[in-house]
């Protein structure tokens, strides 16, 4: 139906899209917003050369949760209209009163902020300028900016507006925060690398975000963004926000909501500006994970949409009777020839691939090639393999697949077909980054390793789910010179090795897989062999290392829990932990004894990993001092180590 030309939008169809935007965002949308979701719906159907709202409402039908299609839908409907400076009160506040107050508690450390709804960039920027005016030129402060809407944090990442926004921006600002543009740029500003670089921005649902993985802050901005939600919403918010403000911390909210805060966890400050009570900040404790059961309805997942892709009928029919003994998964298809993936992949829109890496026609690694840069879905590498092709699958989990598992036999099925659906559950809900091009082997000139001294600090990394890519990354960023680095990464016996030698040559350091007694020395790193668990000794000629064979710890041996608390023992505040991507809670507890005993400790975040699962629980047990994006653990390494000014070596 059209009216003047233009589509028309039915009760139905409205129906549909508002229970679908509160779903996917919280934002309820009232009858009186519907001419403003027709035509904005408008728009959209344009760009996808769609007849009707109705052909629309059928093409969402068909799309599987995971679909990009979705995100679109939410940048189309939700508001993004916001000012530099924007209601000026709440910065002055800062700089008069919050901000004095919470220099004299902490002469040392770094102000965290969050803009929890920072739009096209405004408002974190803003904080910035003030920030950066209030400290000169220390390193005090850093920002998070998120929204829901990528196309507006896009915008915000860049950082570039139209001249005629300068008027909101203070005269006595200008001058320190912008650069004007010149030629044919000259009807536009861009904001200051000094103030830019200390804003991180990401993607972040308020009703669907476990907020433990962003914490701990000092302030929190979340203005003019509850007036979209239902008060149960925004009461689960704010619960959120207290759960991760330290104590005193700030929160701000917009002057035209009007929001109930319970006056025993905050006190007003001001208009809109409310004051967590110190009291309250050993009391609010982290509840529990709701089961899948009690879960709000439009927190819960649909079933998971499994293709299974291997050439043996075996196996095929194998993998679809364990999947189908869960609720969580349903296979809509089981493949023999990869060369049919990508039309079941536009057929099917499946949120998870298992994929054999042996295969005619096309092996898993040239499958991967083709795909993951068109479709980014979470691939599971299940196959078998010998050690002398664990390269293949190093290949394999560096292309972007995310795990890999050994493929089941029936006699081992029914024991193995639990832990089969867990990680095939946890991959489907993985973040698949987009893969960047391969680091080629090249000839090294390698430093010589030297003896660890009694002072030397010593680095112990773990990872998991995802830490193939991530270790790969961190470790190719490091300067030639480096301290004793110790690495549990929760990899199969076969690949180990392969791991060890494929990084080494990559890094100017050595890198090698561990034996039992090997000396822990300067310039050089130590992987845990699969199936054997790492420990830090110390004997008369310094540092070692120790294998065993004990149990599994956590279900995983190595373990990042059996070296971590190693470390702790042994070195105490002479030793740096990390903990990086990875499915399960293994090293969270061993990174906070480390932390209990003086070590800096620092944990992936969450929108850089694949799997946020090990990092998360650590944040929870407040083991973490820092938690960063991948791409940002090199540096605060290099500048830990500084700080505990660590001699240059020769």
């Amino acid at each position: 139906m059209t009216y003047g030309g233009l589509p028309e939008i039915s009760d139905d169809d409205f129906k549909f899209f508002q229970k679908r935007i509160h779903e996917l965002s919280g934002i309820h949308l009232t009858s009186s917003k519907t001419d403003l979701v027709r035509a904005r719906l408008i728009a959209r159907l344009a760009e996808l050369n769609l007849p009707s709202i109705r052909d629309y409402r059928r093409f969402l039908e068909t799309l599987p949760a995971q679909d990009k299609e979705w995100q679109h839908l939410v940048n189309q409907i939700t508001t993004n209209k916001t000012d530099f400076f924007r209601e000026p009160a709440h910065f002055k506040y800062l700089t008069d009163t919050f901000l004095p107050e919470w220099e004299r508690r902490h002469r040392t450390g770094r102000l965290r902020v969050w803009s929890a709804a920072s739009s096209s960039g405004e408002e974190p920027y803003t904080l910035s300028m003030v920030l950066n005016r209030y400290f000169g030129s220390e390193d005090r402060f850093e920002i998070l900016g998120s929204d829901i809407d990528t196309k507006v944090l896009a915008l915000a990442q860049n950082g570039v507006y139209a001249n005629n926004r300068l008027q909101e921006i203070p005269m006595d600002y200008v001058e320190r925060a912008v650069v004007k543009g010149q030629r044919e740029v000259k009807g536009w500003f861009k904001i200051r690398k000094s103030i830019a670089e200390k804003v991180r921005f990401t993607r972040i649902n308020l009703v669907e975000t476990n907020f433990f993985g962003l914490g701990p802050f000092d302030i929190i901005f979340c203005r003019n963004v509850f007036i979209y939600f239902q008060q149960e919403t925004i009461q689960e918010i704010i619960r959120g926000f207290s759960q991760v403000l330290n104590k005193d911390g700030l929160l701000i909210l917009g002057h035209s909501e009007s929001v109930r805060l319970p006056p025993a966890i905050w006190s007003t400050q001001g208009p809109s500006i409310y004051r967590k009570r110190a009291a309250t900040a050993t009391a609010v404790k982290t509840p529990p994970p709701l089961s899948r059961a009690s879960q709000p309805e439009r927190f819960r997942s649909p079933k998971k949409k499994v293709l299974i892709v291997d050439d043996s009928l075996t196996i095929r029919q194998l993998l679809t009777t364990a999947f189908s003994q869960s609720d969580r998964l349903e296979v809509v298809g089981a493949l023999g020839d990869p060369r049919d993936v990508e039309s079941a992949i536009q057929k099917f829109r499946p949120d998870v691939i298992t994929l054999d890496l042996k295969m005619p026609h096309m092996d898993g690694c040239q499958l991967l090639r083709e795909i993951l840069p068109k479709y980014p879905i979470p691939v599971v590498i299940i196959s078998a393999v010998t050690r002398e092709e664990g390269p293949l699958v190093l290949e394999a989990l560096e292309l972007g697949a995310v795990d890999y598992l050994q493929k089941p036999t029936l006699q081992d099925l029914k024991n193995s077909s639990a832990s089969l659906i867990e990680h095939v559950c946890q991959a489907a809900d993985a973040h698949v980054h987009r893969q960047k091009p391969s680091l080629p082997s090249k000839t090294i000139t390698k430093r010589s390793a030297s003896l660890a001294t009694s002072k030397q600090i010593i680095v112990a990394i773990g990872s998991s789910t995802g830490g193939i890519q991530a270790l790969t990354e961190v470790l190719t960023q490091l300067p030639d010179s480096i301290p004793p680095i110790l690495i549990v990464q929760h990899i199969p016996p076969a690949f180990s090795r392969p791991f060890a030698e494929r990084l080494n040559a990559l890094c100017a350091f050595q890198v090698k897989e561990a034996q039992d007694g090997d000396l822990v020395l300067n310039d050089q790193v130590l992987i845990a062999p699969g199936g054997r668990h790492m420990e830090l000794q110390s004997g008369s000629k310094g540092y070692h290392v120790r294998l065993s064979d004990g149990p599994a710890v956590n279900r995983h041996k190595p373990s990042v829990d059996v070296l971590f608390e190693s470390v702790a023992r042994r070195l105490g505040p002479q030793a740096i932990g990390v903990l990086l991507t990875g499915m399960g809670q293994d090293g969270a507890r061993g990174l906070k004894s480390m932390k209990e005993a003086g070590a800096p400790t620092i944990a992936q975040d969450e929108s850089t990993s694949a799997v946020y699962g090990m990092p998360r629980e650590a944040v929870r047990l407040q083991a973490v001092d820092h938690v960063l994006p991948l791409d940002k653990i090199p540096q605060s390494l290099m500048r830990l180590l500084q700080d505990k000014k660590i001699p240059k070596r020769a």
